[in-house]
């Protein structure tokens, strides 16, 4: 088994803080990629953090859970593929990949904020406005 080439895929949606085993994942980025295959949807989902890839999970539309799954290792190749979903464990502020023995710090990402609704004049200033 090979890793899918996602240039025989088109990107159909992405999501930000993406949901991991039922919970959300701040700054966890995937994008989902799809192609008809036969009678079938293959789909591949590729996940990254603070820009880096993670893991890739692949299989088809009509399938509950994915077929396989690789990880990026910190060289920048990846694991052979692995039968099933993405092992991962997700706990409050941490994410962490078994495959690779990986812990990450989940820190919020940064909100924009907005000056005029908290009484900031302007941003570079920071005075409160009365």
């Amino acid at each position: 088994m090979s890793l899918p080439d996602l240039t025989l895929y088109r990107q159909h949606r992405e999501a930000f803080d993406a949901v991991v085993e039922g919970i959300q994942v701040p700054g966890l980025h995937a994008v989902y990629y799809s192609r008809p295959e036969a009678a079938r949807v293959a789909t591949v989902g590729v996940y990254r953090y603070d820009g880096v890839e993670l893991f890739m999970a692949w299989g088809y539309a009509d399938e509950a859970h994915c077929r396989w799954t690789a990880y990026r290792r910190p060289d920048g190749s990846w694991t052979p593929p692995r039968r099933g979903c993405p092992r991962v464990r997700v706990k409050p502020g941490t994410l962490h990949l078994p495959a690779l023995n990986l812990h990450l710090l989940l820190l919020p990402p940064p909100y924009r904020v907005d000056h005029e609704l908290w009484g900031v004049d302007t941003p570079s200033t920071g005075t409160l406005s009365s």
